[in-house]
């Protein structure tokens, strides 16, 4: 890979007194232009991460490591310097695309807002040209009467789009979209894959694609970073990943994925629940950790539960944290 436009170096994030470890053992990067998909179970720590890059974290967060964007070191920066850079150099996607936008406001003003913060220099006329063209390319149809309407006068797929117009309005480098297909039907989200697909094509953006659906991450993206319980377990090129998953989480989560061609077995469920906060924080502070996994693995080991796995290289850019990784089952 090429200079990343954006590197995560042992990012450790720690809440409340006394301090309770929430994400921890953190690293990667993001290529320019790259896809770079996050996918775990609810309570993994894919959205508070994704919170964590644009510098939004919860009040009284302590924060270790180092966050390069561009090249530029922003880890403990001031909040002025990240005003300039958020929602111009990276912006995000909510989830809920409803809880995103103003219901008080008309979705053109919102977005030109944006404009107007980081480029004063335009006049209103051209910022509401700007705003209504791009409401255009995400495919929204009579997008001049779009601008002037209230979100709750949207469906939910046209909310996305205006949310999605809000992030991109000052052209990012960086996209955050965190499960942004939630709630949408089937057809909705193939359209907003594809619509996301043609960003990164047309503008050479760099997006960070967060879900729980594995499908989704297998589909479109060109890298993947798996997470379980606050933590990195598993990256690489997404085919290889899921094609030759390297850790036991990550091949529950496929075996536990529903697909044409396990239509009538039964699918495998992943025993146990994704640790608490304070279990996580209780096990990391342990001279001896164990694999965070190991209590719900079906092939844990004595040494599982004994020792903190390192990291297991299994091809180019293909990597697992664990102790069978590259291992066939017996």
């Amino acid at each position: 890979m090429d200079q990343p436009i954006l590197r995560v170096e042992n990012l450790k994030l720690s809440l409340g007194q006394p301090p309770v470890t929430i994400l921890h053992d953190i690293s990667f990067d993001l290529g320019a232009g790259e896809i770079l998909g996050i996918c775990g179970e609810s309570g993994s720590g894919k959205s508070l991460t994704a919170l964590f890059l644009i510098n939004l974290v919860p009040e009284g967060a302590h924060l270790e490591g180092a966050l390069y964007l561009q090249g530029q070191q922003l880890l403990g920066a001031p909040e002025e310097v990240w005003q300039g850079k958020r929602g111009k150099d990276i912006a995000m996607v909510f989830q809920d695309s409803q809880a995103a936008l103003n219901p008080t406001m008309r979705v053109g003003r919102q977005i030109a807002e944006s404009l107007r913060i980081h480029q004063g220099h335009l006049s209103r006329a051209d910022r509401k040209s700007r705003v209504v063209k791009l409401l255009e390319d995400l495919g929204l149809k009579q997008a001049d009467r779009v601008a002037q309407a209230y979100p709750h006068e949207l469906s939910g797929g046209m909310r996305q789009r205006v949310a999605l117009a809000l992030a991109l309005i000052n052209s990012p480098e960086i996209l955050i979209a965190d499960e942004p297909t939630t709630a949408l039907d089937p057809s909705s989200q193939d359209q907003l894959l594809k619509l996301l697909a043609d960003i990164r094509k047309k503008y050479g953006t760099s997006i960070i694609f967060i879900s729980h659906d594995i499908r989704l991450v297998q589909d479109f993206c060109d890298r993947v970073l798996i997470f379980y319980a606050g933590s990195l377990v598993e990256e690489g090129p997404v085919d290889q990943v899921l094609s030759q998953p390297g850790h036991i989480y990550t091949r529950c989560l496929l075996e536990a994925m529903p697909s044409l061609a396990k239509r009538g077995q039964t699918l495998l469920e992943i025993s146990g629940r994704v640790p608490s906060s304070q279990e996580i924080s209780d096990l990391v502070a342990r001279e001896e950790k164990g694999c965070l996994f190991a209590d719900r693995c079906p092939r844990a080991l004595a040494l599982c539960r004994r020792e903190d796995p390192t990291w297991q290289p299994l091809g180019p850019g293909h990597r697992a944290k664990c102790f069978l990784a590259g291992r066939e089952e017996d």
